[in-house]
Order: C-alpha cells, then sequence, then structure tokens
C-alpha cells in the first residue's frame, strides 16, 4: 500500500519481511529505507529476502512509503492514523502478530446471500499470535537396582490457550481471506517414551526401549463453520476490481483436513566394550499408522470466478478416509576397532518392511451416491535387505582435535507411512475423487442447474478414462 503519511498515535516496534522479486526494494523511489531511514533499518538483506528493523516512536509523522510484497510482525500493539492516496485520514490498529498486507477481513463472511469479497479496511487479517501456552513434560528416572535403570518421559503437547485462526497465504496464488482459515486447538502431539537400561558387567550394557508419538495435523474446522457456504476463488486474469483485485483470492468458505498419525518405534540391543574394541548388536522394530480425511462444504463444490463472474465449478467426493500402515523390523550388527591413531568401523544390517491398507471406502456422497469400497489392500508385500556400511578415521596429531574421516554406506528409503512405493498403491488415494467443469452462470443465480452423480462420473470417464466401470 502506498501512503503519503502516517501519524503514529502509540509506541510501534515490529518487523517487516520483503519478498524478493523482479523490483528489488531498494530500487524503488519510496523505499522505507530512503524515505524513513530514522525509523526503518535493514537487519539482513539477500537475493531471496528482506527485513527491516522498524522502531516508530509515538507522535512521529512518517514520509509517504510502501512495503510491497511483505509481511510484517508486530511485537506490540499500535494505532496509526494513515493517509492514502487521494483518500481521507483514518485510524488504523494493529495487534502483536503477524500482519498480512493487502488482506482483510471479507464485509461479507457468513452471509449466504453474497458471493463478493468486500475488503473492511477497518480490520486487517492477521495471523496473531495466542495469548499464551502451556507445555507440560513429565521425566521419571528410576534406579531399580545398582546396575538397572528405567527412564520415562511423557509429553503431552502444547496447550494453547486461545486458538487463533490460520489463514492462508499472503498474495499470489494461495492468498486466503480470514473466513478460509483453520484452527489448531486440538492438534496436539503427545510424545510417549520408556527406556531401560542395564550394566550387565563392566563392559556389557544392554538396553531397550519403546515410544510412541501421535499427532492430530493438519487444520481443523474453524468453531461456528457454515457448511452451505461454498468456497470461491477469484482467478483475476486481467485485474479484478470488482472482487478484491487480489489474484489467487480464495474466500467465503473453508475446507478443512482431519488427518491423524501415529509411528510407534521399539528396540533392543547390547554392548559389549572393551576400550579400542567395541561390538554392539541390536534390533530396531517400527508400526506407522497415518489417516487422512479431507473435507468440504455440503455440496460438495467450489467455484472459480474471473473479477466476480462464474467460469468454473469443481465437483469433489470429500470427505473420503485414506488409511495406510507401514512396519518394518531390523537387525545389525556394528564394530569398532581402535589401534593407536586409526579407528575402524564396520557394520551391517538386514531390513525387512511391508506395507498395507485396511478396508475403507469413498462416499456415499453428492455426487457418487453409491460408495466405492475397497477390501483390506497389501502395498509393499515386503522388502528384504542386507546394507553394510563401514568408515575410517585416522587422528593426525594424537590429540583428539584434528581427524582425517572417510565412511560409506547403502541407505534406504525410510519406511514409514505416506511415504514413496510404502503408500503409492492406496487404492482410495488412486481414486479421482475433484474434477472441474466450465461454467456459465447465465441467469446470474450463483447455482449450477445440471448437476448430478452422472455428470461427476462422465467427467472423471472423459478426463481420465473409465474408472472403475462408471459410464
Amino acid at each position: 500500500m502506498t501512503r503519503k503519511r502516517l501519524a503514529l498515535l502509540a509506541v510501534a516496534a515490529f518487523v517487516v519481511f520483503v519478498l524478493a522479486g523482479a523490483t528489488r526494494a531498494q530500487d524503488d523511489a519510496l523505499d522505507p529505507v530512503k524515505v524513513a531511514s530514522n525509523t526503518h533499518k535493514i537487519a539482513l538483506e539477500n537475493a531471496f529476502v528482506r527485513i527491516l528493523d522498524v522502531h516508530v516512536p509515538p507522535g512521529s509523522i512518517e514520509p509517504r512509503h510502501r512495503h510491497p510484497h511483505g509481511m510484517s510482525v508486530y511485537f506490540t500493539d499500535w494505532d496509526a492514523k494513515v493517509t492514502v492516496d487521494g483518500g481521507q485520514p483514518e485510524v488504523r490498529h494493529r495487534a502483536a502478530g503477524s500482519d498480512l498486507p493487502g488482506m482483510y477481513y471479507n464485509k461479507n463472511a457468513g452471509d449466504r446471500t453474497k458471493w463478493l469479497y468486500e475488503p473492511d479496511f477497518s480490520r486487517p487479517a492477521s495471523n496473531g499470535n495466542a495469548p499464551g501456552t502451556l507445555n507440560p513434560t513429565l521425566r521419571l528416572t528410576a534406579q531399580v537396582t545398582s546396575r538397572d535403570k528405567l527412564n520415562m518421559f511423557w509429553d503431552p503437547g502444547t496447550f494453547r490457550l486461545k486458538d487463533t485462526v490460520a489463514i492462508g497465504g499472503i498474495t499470489g496464488p494461495s492468498a486466503g481471506a480470514p473466513e478460509t482459515g483453520t484452527v489448531g486447538l486440538r492438534t496436539k502431539s503427545p510424545l510417549r517414551q520408556i527406556r531401560y537400561t542395564s550394566t550387565r558387567t563392566n563392559r556389557l550394557l544392554v538396553e531397550a526401549g519403546f515410544a510412541v508419538y501421535t499427532q492430530n495435523w493438519n487444520g481443523r474446522e474453524r468453531p461456528g463453520n457454515d457448511r452451505e457456504l461454498i468456497q470461491v476463488t477469484e482467478q483475476c486474469t486481467n485485474g479484478c476490481p470488482h472482487n478484491g483485485n487480489i489474484q489467487g483470492l480464495v474466500y467465503r468458505a473453508q475446507n478443512w483436513n482431519t488427518d491423524w498419525m501415529a509411528p510407534y518405534r521399539w528396540n533392543a540391543s547390547a554392548t559389549y566394550a572393551t576400550g579400542a574394541h567395541n561390538v554392539k548388536a541390536g534390533y530396531v522394530g517400527a508400526y506407522y499408522w497415518i489417516i487422512q480425511r479431507p473435507s468440504t462444504n455440503n455440496y460438495n463444490l467450489a467455484y472459480r470466478f474471473n473479477d466476480g463472474v462464474p467460469n468454473q465449478i469443481t465437483q469433489n467426493l470429500n470427505p473420503w478416509e485414506a488409511d495406510a500402515r507401514v512396519q518394518f523390523n531390523a537387525f545389525y550388527l556394528q564394530d569398532q576397532w581402535t589401534t593407536g591413531k586409526l579407528t575402524l568401523q564396520g557394520a551391517v544390517r538386514y531390513d525387512h518392511a511391508w506395507s498395507w491398507y485396511p478396508a475403507q471406502q469413498i462416499g456415499p456422497t453428492r455426487f457418487l451416491p453409491t460408495p466405492l469400497v475397497f477390501p483390506e489392500t497389501q502395498g509393499v508385500l515386503g522388502y528384504d535387505d542386507i546394507d553394510p556400511r563401514m568408515g575410517v578415521a585416522y587422528d593426525l596429531f594424537g590429540n583428539g582435535k584434528t581427524a582425517l574421516k572417510f565412511s560409506a554406506g547403502r541407505y534406504l528409503e525410510a519406511a514409514v507411512g505416506n511415504n514413496g512405493n510404502y503408500s503409492s498403491l492406496q487404492p482410495v488415494q488412486r481414486i479421482v475423487t475433484s474434477v472441474t467443469r466450465s461454467w456459465t452462470d447465465a441467469n446470474g443465480n450463483y447455482f449450477v442447474q445440471d448437476l448430478a452423480a452422472g455428470t461427476y462420473q462422465a467427467t472423471v470417464a472423459t478426463a481420465h478414462g473409465t474408472l472403475l466401470g462408471l459410464p
């Protein structure tokens, strides 16, 4: 935004991040570092980002300047009287947190009869900071015997005292109006660990452990969300003065996910050490469970406008659930031998990994009244790998401070959920769950007259070939 004048009514301290673009900020005649150098200092600048440290004392008057393609992080609340080119002075409030320049609350948000984005310039959008968080942890250590020790750790995840709405992008192709924001109040990530160690002799150490980490990830549905509202994306190919003038703006309604994952890991090992010679043998196992659930409005639709005029719809089959499981077992043996300044290392590891997908289905939904049901399906039937690893280190001066090191080994694709081959055969995610169709709203009522389940199936079949026998 170009400003003629800014009169600060309260002290302000904030940082402005400017994304690098075709035109560098310092080439701009309204660069604040040039025209307001007393209050705008460069903290960091490179080819990708420019960070300004801004301290504006109360009662001061700032000359006309602008912050293109930026994001501001405010350390304090502040108020300022701003005069925009050709406009009247207005008092604006900024709360501590992240400001999204050029994005404002939508005056039409929540109104089922309104389809355009009308910015409320008195309410700038921001990803505000939560007023406080709690992150309790518990760590217990029990000396069971003189040789045996038990360690337990519990972290229930961060508890936010208030949940602020997370808005999408700032500007450009992924900009999101505040009404599209999701919340994460219940997206806890608890971690539980237990570990047992036993010193059997002065040379033999035995260890075993178990850990589980669960997470509700991705943004959740905002409380009070009206599922009767259909989300709109403004294409804005040649400007869109009738609909916000922000290319790629997403507004009016939200989509959300109720995703969940739970990795379980366990291990055991025995180490025999003589000082110059150390041998370790062990076992590692893991089980990964991941669920994805995308959700949307009651109509299973999304619209695209160009300067407020409808030109495309997207039909989807939400909500649906993808459920994937991955497991592996691994055994390893490693040896380290030191003689003089030379240390040699060698190891070998055997991995057996596999994946599968429990029974699941898509539908019934508006455009798929007869659900697609998939029985339990196999993914990776079973990888069996034997992988060597080796290393060498030479202490140049014998004081442990300078060494030459070399290592080599064979490493595998991680056997985890939603990764590579282990998830590529997931049946639900191999189905086309959304299609787009051009649309001319001839009568201007924002209602698509010819929608039915058959139109979705026909569009899928045309674009992607016959799908599971659909006509």
